[in-house]
């Protein structure tokens, strides 16, 4: 599947003169409690990317909030399934506060974050970034996606 995506992206044409076009970065956001399990996390990663229709292999990160750097259960889960980790700072989360479309007023009483997955997908891939959908909640996992296409 992945040399298959690759191939959509390449210009027609000579291909001493390929270029790729239309390159998207996708990012999985994550929250959880402290309850969650890696496993729990590892099915709300799947049934996330089985309801938007994205493969695990074309996920270029998993983002999460700094201060879920030393939770064993999502370095357990990240590390389980080959993707790569990325933290992301509280104030950094913030800044996206009124661009989530989904509001934990929990969250943000206890971080300031109102939807942490979100925030850290959208953090993820950059201020051009967009959410595919509201997140998904599965138990103690929230989990969103946000895509980014290269200018």
């Amino acid at each position: 599947r992945r040399a298959r995506r690759q191939d959509d992206r390449v210009a027609t044409g000579n291909a001493c003169n390929a270029m790729v076009v239309d390159k998207v970065m996708i990012a999985l956001g994550l929250g959880f409690t402290s309850r969650a399990s890696a496993g729990d996390i590892v099915a709300a990663i799947d049934a996330t990317l089985a309801a938007y229709r994205v493969e695990r292999q074309d996920v270029d990160v998993v983002s999460t909030a700094d201060f879920k750097r030393s939770s064993q259960c999502f370095i357990d889960a990240v590390a389980g399934i080959d993707l790569k980790p990325r933290y992301c700072s509280g104030k950094a989360l913030r800044r996206y506060n009124t661009k989530i479309l989904s509001h934990s007023e929990q969250s943000l009483t206890s971080t300031g974050i109102a939807c942490v997955s979100e925030a850290a997908a959208l953090s993820a891939v950059g201020v051009h970034g967009k959410l595919l959908g509201p997140r998904h909640t599965f138990g103690q996992v929230t989990c969103a996606i946000a895509v980014e296409k290269a200018p």
